[in-house]
């Protein structure tokens, strides 16, 4: 048994002069983790510390430079001229290992590691994520689509209506919506009805909420919201007249002209009507 600085190695099998692979053990050094660790010095020219437990099972054999040095063989596939959903391979890149340069059918280029094609995740340069709309010359209710603006991701459709009138809508408006209206189309109160709800638009003419009786439908007001909606034309009962949101009226949360003897009026008579 030996005792040093370099540690106790029981039964320690000297490596000094001994060649492992491109390595030549020159030194023990200091142990690490009770494991004998040797200086080895590499056909390369460069110093290397390993163990002597992989320089004997041949796990250390460099510095490093075998493994980079090692000879690469060609890559045996060949991809130039196969198809690959609307991709075809045109050559080989050379800037990238195992990529392709690809062509699309839509004319644009692209280039895709191989796995990606060869697995079929890349399939096309990214217009098949996104295919083109082309509206124009179609009918959408009372519009026809006329001309395409296209602003970065935004695209719209300029149309024009049976009434003359030449607006812009988007594409969802054109497939879900093709007979609503917009301000100044006289094609019935329903084209007001947005937002709140996509049924058809209800008549509350006649109908009473809280003190308010809607009198009438105010299509002038209705066609100047931000977004477009149903304004109705009330009478509360102190005889003062508004116009009104049809979905403040339905979900009653407009029920008065808004003056505090019509609000007291109207707390007294819910009042009454729960304890009764």
């Amino acid at each position: 048994m030996k005792s040093s600085r370099l540690g106790i190695m029981p039964n320690l099998i000297d490596l000094s002069g001994q060649r492992f692979g491109r390595l030549t053990v020159t030194e023990r050094t200091v142990s690490k983790n009770g494991v004998a660790m040797w200086l080895c010095m590499c056909d390369c020219g460069n110093d290397v510390v390993a163990s002597s437990i992989n320089l004997r099972r041949g796990a250390t054999k460099s510095c490093g430079c075998l493994y980079r040095n090692r000879p690469r063989s060609a890559d045996p596939v060949d991809l130039v001229g196969q198809r690959f959903g609307k991709l075809t391979v045109t050559a080989r890149n050379p800037t990238k290992r195992r990529a392709w340069d690809c062509v699309c059918d839509c004319g644009n280029t692209s280039t895709v590691i191989q796995n990606a094609l060869v697995r079929g995740t890349t399939k096309s340069c990214g217009c098949g994520l996104h295919p083109k709309l082309d509206f124009v010359g179609q009918r959408f209710g009372h519009y026809v689509v006329i001309d395409c603006h296209r602003t970065g991701h935004d695209l719209k459709w300029v149309c024009r209506c049976d009434c003359g009138a030449v607006v812009r809508k988007n594409t969802w408006q054109l497939r879900n919506r093709p007979d609503d209206g917009h301000q100044g189309c006289p094609f019935g109160p329903e084209t007001f009805q947005y937002g709140q709800s996509d049924r058809t638009l209800d008549d509350l003419t006649g109908q009473t909420f809280g003190l308010l009786h809607v009198l009438r439908l105010d299509k002038e007001a209705s066609a100047q919201q931000v977004v477009p909606q149903a304004m109705w034309v009330c009478r509360c009962e102190c005889g003062t007249v508004k116009t009104i949101r049809g979905f403040s009226l339905t979900s009653k949360k407009t029920r008065t002209c808004g003056s505090t003897a019509c609000q007291e009026i109207l707390r007294a008579r819910d009042a009454a009507l729960w304890a009764s």
